[in-house]
């Protein structure tokens, strides 16, 4: 997928890391305690994917991501925004940063489940998008227990620096 190597590169938090057809997937080794969680479920997962942009996309990235925000809108039971950090806008936080030369967006929302599924217990989601050869890369990070959120997203950003190189 890309031309890094997910497996050498330092990461701060304890990841079980694998290459999947279409994107990578982190799943963190350290189980969530009760009552977080009942069955052992991981920290948090991450996700890296990337796909090819329409010639319309390539070059609007705010576009994208209000696109991707009416899909988290459709699909998930959005819970209260807890962070201090930006105003949210009905529960979701978004906005534009510099990294290495390159706009990334950022997305931040807590779920509690998917609209007219089961209600589980909340999780935090930041997505990271960029455009970089002419492909929308996205990564997302699902953190269901915070103890070490800070390193998780330190980790999620320095695989995006990796990429960016």
């Amino acid at each position: 997928m890309v031309g890094i190597n997910a497996q050498t590169t330092n990461f701060k938090h304890d990841w079980d890391i694998k290459y999947r057809e279409h994107d990578i997937q982190f799943t963190s080794n350290k189980k969530t305690p009760i009552p977080f969680s009942t069955n052992g479920e991981p920290q948090a997962v991450m996700f890296m994917g990337a796909h090819a942009l329409e010639d319309s996309e390539k070059n609007n990235l705010n576009k994208l991501v209000n696109d991707e925000i009416d899909v988290i809108r459709k699909d998930f039971s959005i819970h209260e925004y807890l962070e201090e950090d930006f105003e949210a806008n009905d529960n979701i936080v978004s906005y534009f940063e510099k990294l290495n030369n390159f706009e990334i967006a950022v997305i931040k929302y807590r779920i509690n489940g998917f609209i007219g599924g089961e209600t589980i217990m909340p999780r935090s989601v930041r997505h990271i998008l960029f455009i970089h050869n002419d492909k929308l890369w996205i990564s997302s990070l699902i953190v269901l227990f915070g103890e070490d959120q800070d390193n998780m997203r330190d980790d999620q950003m320095t695989f995006i620096k990796a990429i960016l190189k």
